[in-house]
């Protein structure tokens, strides 16, 4: 009793203390002041006092105050009540097996038959309604953690506790949306959406998000002479595979977006790292969504195309941003309407492109135009191909479209194939521009509801002992 009393002493006083919640990508850390000995429906959590470790006890009761408790408790009920509907249905079958009709007292007999089925269509639905109820709770609790016990300190600490969370029971994300509702203008919002399914509710006065691992090691390096002698050079090469992979995974995703907490706001302390006062953070697998940063900036949108590629045309959007862009997953809008819930974006050539929408309006179809190979030189000793696209566009709108079209003509990396670009027609004014890597770009403007054809011929010159393939 002395030894209950010290420990919710100790846990009261300990209670003046300020609870902060750091998040990494990998784990997240939790020092807070408990007011009991429970700690939540959780698993896998450890918990330091004064960086020494505090033994966790889990409990098939748990603290009826505690939100994911009382649901635990109600699965509970729901599961004794299902049990007794079956009890029910198997006793009902077994004295019907026992039954013998008497011939005497027919009428008893029927008024007995009509009391067991209603009562066991009572209990069949009864039954599955209780089935059907259990799934839904259990659905709800798993989203909100993987525990089925309540987890309880074994010992008190009269400094705040370090809880230890595994990686993916508190996570975030940053994500941007985009407003396109003044012309040539964009008007950005960053935002950090923050998700726990640790099976712990939690209040912090401070949380920080760290946009970094904590468990990633660096292999140690030094310095290696690069030598020069008469054999074979050693050739030194790094996996790029597996560089990009490693940066693709350290790329932000989206959490679900569903909630945004009123009055709480996110600031960014540095690069990549956030702050957040007074969070309350329910471990209910529901993203809580905060605001950092907004901001409007100059911007220039285009509808594009690339045919070779894609059959479709698009809106981008380019500016050059104040801030650096963490994470190229966007929602765009003009004014209430949204233009996309998962536009992306990336950096090209110190600006931020931002690849907005799909344009149905523009109509694109691209086929090859096929000329026969001709022999050419001195009895016939190279060859002179011919080839070339036809692309036509389509406006089904009701108002002019101003196009960027990205197309392409082979590129040669030998001297013993010449590629030559020998004319890009149309019946309307085009400019066009072709860079040495065989990378074509035309501009052009279509008018409401016009169609247009534009033709691309080349020509590659090769010996006839070459095999060429493009």
């Amino acid at each position: 009793m002395r030894n209950t009393f010290l420990l919710f002493f100790s846990f009261g006083f300990l209670a003046l203390y300020a609870n902060t919640l750091r998040v990494y990508q990998d784990t997240a850390q939790f020092d807070y002041s408990p007011t009991s000995d429970f700690v939540g429906i959780a698993q896998e959590i450890e918990a330091t006092c004064r960086g020494s470790s505090i033994a966790l006890i889990s409990k098939s009761d748990c603290n009826s105050s505690d939100r994911l408790c009382r649901l635990l408790k109600t699965i509970e009920k729901k599961d004794i009540q299902l049990q007794t509907a079956q009890n029910g249905i198997a006793t009902l079958n077994k004295l019907v097996s026992l039954l013998q009709p008497s011939m005497g007292d027919a009428n008893q007999t029927v008024k007995s038959a009509k009391i067991i089925a209603k009562t066991y269509t009572d209990l069949t639905t009864k039954k599955q309604k209780l089935t059907n109820q259990i799934q839904e709770l259990q659905e709800t609790l798993e989203k909100q953690t993987t525990a089925k016990k309540g987890l309880y300190f074994s010992t008190n600490c009269d400094t705040p506790i370090t809880l230890n969370i595994p990686n993916q029971k508190i996570t975030f994300t940053t994500y941007y949306q985009a407003d396109l509702s003044t012309p040539n203008e964009i008007n950005i919002t960053q935002y950090l959406s923050i998700l726990n399914s640790s099976g712990i509710d939690i209040v912090a006065d401070e949380a920080m998000f760290y946009n970094k691992n904590t468990q990633r090691t660096i292999e140690v390096a030094h310095f290696d002479p690069w030598i020069v002698n008469q054999s074979q050079p050693i050739l030194r090469s790094y996996d790029a595979k597996a560089i990009a992979q490693e940066v693709t995974q350290m790329m932000d995703t989206i959490a679900p977006v569903a909630l945004m907490q009123k009055s709480v706001e996110a600031k960014m302390v540095d690069t990549r790292i956030y702050r957040v006062a007074n969070l309350s953070l329910p471990s209910t697998a529901t993203a809580i969504v905060a605001p950092v940063l907004t901001w409007s900036l100059p911007v220039v949108c285009k509808t594009e195309l690339m045919p070779y590629l894609l059959p479709y045309a698009y809106q981008t959007c380019s500016f050059s941003p104040k801030n650096p862009i963490e994470s190229h997953q966007w929602k765009v809008t003009n004014k209430k309407e949204t233009i996309s819930q998962n536009a992306i974006g990336e950096y090209q050539k110190g600006h931020y492109t931002l690849y907005t929408t799909i344009d149905d309006e523009i109509e694109v179809t691209r086929e090859p135009i096929v000329e026969k190979a001709k022999e050419s030189g001195l009895f016939g000793s190279s060859i002179r191909k011919k080839d070339g696209y036809r692309i036509t566009l389509i406006n089904s709108s009701n108002h002019p479209k101003a196009l960027l079209i990205h197309d392409r003509i082979p590129n040669s990396t030998t001297d013993q194939i010449k590629v030559k670009l020998l004319s890009v027609n149309s019946e309307k004014q085009i400019k066009y521009t072709l860079s040495d890597e065989g990378n074509l770009t035309i501009t052009l403007t279509l008018d409401a509801k016009e169609s247009q054809s534009i033709e691309v011929l080349f020509e590659l010159e090769y010996d006839k002992e070459t095999q060429v393939n493009y």
